[in-house]
This record gives structure tokens, C-alpha cells and sequence, in this order.
């Protein structure tokens, strides 16, 4: 039998690329009906803002994170065969399941396969994203919840490219904001973003960074611009919260608008109700997601964001 896992030494990088890896492995390997053998988190190469500013890992997140994606992971057998790969393909799984041995493919990124196939995230009402973690009594059902993930951290200094301006996001939510004021819902929005608490010179050793600049870059509070959402009075700020509470309240929101990264991408995927909202990226959309690559997009889906949102919260 041809088993799958992933290959938890090889891509250091930060929770949402390695959850969204492990994930989608899973998803494969559910999809072909071969064993899936779970492997967590080993190490983060990025932790947020906070651990950036400190110069310091925090080794705690890393149980957090395992403890809140621990998937069913198949009994353990004698492998015959092991190999390491960098992708997975349909080409690859058909070499090695026709094989009459018990076969190990160890996977490092499995990102193209689902890229090819996106309808994988929502194959099945079988997958275990019924994590229990994700409901609990909620005292303000008929309260619509928007999380707002700006990502920003280390992105001020490397790969500033992935960020969307506040203007995406003070538009979008504009235009959120009419939907559900037309429709006679009450709401919050939930800001979540990282920012530093003082100027620092951020080098090519530092948290987060791994060589990937070579001069050092000071980063300053007053670059995240905050006030750019003054005009929200429905709002509540996240400001360097805890990485693993802010990923539980991105996917258990009831409106996500997302920001370009794996973070982001992993609360969507285990979301399964409500809205995601999602800027085109480099990673294929589910196809229940909205792309929004501004704020018409959101407009034009006013109807299916309602009829989404109805289906959510009205018991």
C-alpha cells in the first residue's frame, strides 16, 4: 500500500505554509483512499511581530499548532520503500500504488497538486475539519463576525510585494459594511495585524529573516498606519495577539477577508461555512471562495454573501 506524509525537516517556513502543506497531504491522500502517516510541525522559521521585535523563538507555538491540526494518522506498518519528493502528482501516486509493497513518499511541498486541483479543499464532507476547536456556544449567533487579517510582520522587510495597501482593505470593508447595513445585520469587524512596539533594525540574522536581506532595515510602529480604519466604529483591533488564537478566530469567523498568504489561505480551508473572501494569489481558490481583488468584486457578490451568511448564522 502506497502511504503519504510530509516532510517536516526539509521547507523551513512559517505555520500557514507548513499547515497548508500538511492539509492538503492529507486531502490527497483521503482523496485516493491511500494511508496518510501525520508528521507536525517540527520547527517555524517565522512567529510574528513579536518574536521579530525580541530576536526569539517561541518553541511553545509550535505544540499549540500541533495540538490544534492533529490529524488521523494510519497505523504504523514496515515500509519496504521510502522516497523523498519535492511535489506530489497523479503520475507519481500511480507509479508507487501499483507497487505490491508498502511505500512511504515522504512529500516536502504538495502545493502544485492542489493548485491543479483546488476542488480538493471541499472533496468530501467526510474530512475531519470538524476540529473541535472550531465551535463552541456563542452567546451573539445573530452578531456577524468579519475578521480582517492584514498581514504585515516581516513583510515590511522581505517579500513586501505579498502586501495589500490599507486601501484594499478599508475599501473592502466599506463595501462589507453597506452589504450587511442594507440587510439590517448587526456586526463586528475583528482586525488582526502584527506591529511592533519600537523602532527596530531588523538584520539578516534576525527571527524570521534567515538571510534573506543582506543590509539591516530598521521597521518603525507608525509604518502598519492604523489609522487608515479610524472610520470603523464597529471594530476591534488584534494587535499582536497570539498566532495560533488569531488562526482559530480567522476560520471560525463569519466573514473572512483575507490577506495574501498561507495563513490566511489555511483558515479558509478549514472554514467549510460562511464567506472567504480572497485576493488572487500564487495558490489556486476553492471554489466557493470570492475572489476580491477590490472592492467591486465584493459588491457584485452582494447576494451570494448574503445567502452565505443566512446559511451560517440562522440556526
Amino acid at each position: 500500500m502506497l502511504y503519504l506524509a510530509y516532510d517536516n525537516a526539509a521547507l523551513p517556513d512559517g505555520a500557514g505554509g507548513q499547515i497548508q502543506r500538511i492539509l492538503s497531504i492529507y486531502l490527497i491522500a483521503r482523496h485516493y483512499g491511500i494511508g496518510y502517516i501525520h508528521q507536525g510541525i517540527q520547527s517555524l522559521s517565522y512567529q510574528g511581530s513579536t518574536c521579530m521585535e525580541k530576536n526569539k523563538d517561541d518553541p511553545e507555538q509550535i505544540v499549540k499548532y500541533n495540538e490544534l491540526f492533529n490529524l488521523p494518522s494510519a497505523p504504523m506498518v514496515q515500509f519496504h520503500e521510502a522516497y523523498k519528493v519535492y511535489d506530489i502528482s497523479e503520475e507519481i501516486i500511480r507509479e508507487k500504488f501499483s507497487m505490491e509493497k508498502n511505500v512511504l513518499l515522504v512529500i516536502q511541498h504538495a502545493g502544485t497538486y492542489i493548485d491543479e486541483h483546488p476542488e480538493r479543499i471541499l472533496d468530501g464532507v467526510d474530512l475531519p475539519w470538524n476540529f473541535p476547536w472550531k465551535y463552541h456556544a456563542d452567546p451573539t449567533k445573530d452578531l456577524v463576525k468579519v475578521a480582517v487579517h492584514v498581514r504585515r510582520g516581516e513583510l515590511f522587510v522581505v517579500d513586501s510585494t505579498r502586501m495589500l495597501p490599507n486601501s484594499y482593505y478599508v475599501e473592502c470593508m466599506r463595501a462589507i459594511e453597506k452589504i450587511l447595513k442594507d440587510a439590517g445585520m448587526k456586526y463586528e469587524f475583528h482586525f488582526y495585524t502584527e506591529q511592533l512596539t519600537k523602532p527596530t533594525t531588523i538584520t539578516p540574522g534576525h527571527h524570521g529573516i534567515c538571510n534573506r536581506i543582506k543590509e539591516a532595515v530598521t521597521v518603525r510602529p507608525e509604518d502598519n498606519h492604523l489609522e487608515d480604519f479610524a472610520e470603523f466604529k464597529n471594530i476591534i483591533y488584534h494587535i499582536n495577539g497570539c498566532p495560533v488564537q488569531t488562526l482559530i478566530d480567522l476560520t471560525t469567523a463569519d466573514v473572512l477577508l483575507a490577506s495574501r498568504s498561507s495563513f490566511s489561505y489555511v483558515a479558509g480551508m478549514v472554514k467549510k461555512e460562511g464567506v472567504v473572501l480572497f485576493h488572487p494569489f500564487w495558490h489556486s481558490l476553492a471554489p466557493s471562495w470570492i475572489p476580491t481583488r477590490s472592492a467591486s468584486d465584493i459588491v457584485n457578490a452582494k447576494d451570494l454573501i448574503l445567502k452565505k451568511l443566512n446559511a451560517a448564522i440562522i440556526p
